[in-house]
C-alpha cells in the first residue's frame, strides 16, 4: 500500500492540491497505524479496520479523480 500511495502522491502533486492533500493524511493515518502495531497498542480487528478505511478512501480518491480527467 506506501508504494500506491507514494505513486498517488506523484500523480496528484500536479493535479489537484486537495487531493494531494488527503492523499497526505491517508499516510498519515496509515504511517500511525504501522507505529500503533508495532508497539501492541491496537487490537487486530481494530487495525483490520482501520487499513480498510484507508483503503476504502484511497479508492475512492482514485475514482474521483479518474472521473475529473475524464
Amino acid at each position: 500500500m506506501e508504494q500506491a500511495i507514494k505513486n498517488f502522491l506523484a500523480f496528484a502533486e500536479s493535479k489537484d492540491d486537495n487531493l494531494h492533500n488527503q492523499i497526505i493524511l491517508q499516510s498519515s493515518r496509515l504511517n500511525g497505524l504501522k507505529r500503533d502495531e508495532t508497539l501492541g497498542i491496537i487490537p487486530y480487528e481494530r487495525a483490520q479496520l482501520t487499513r480498510n478505511q484507508i483503503t476504502s478512501g484511497l479508492l475512492n480518491m482514485l475514482g474521483e479523480a479518474e472521473n475529473q480527467d475524464a
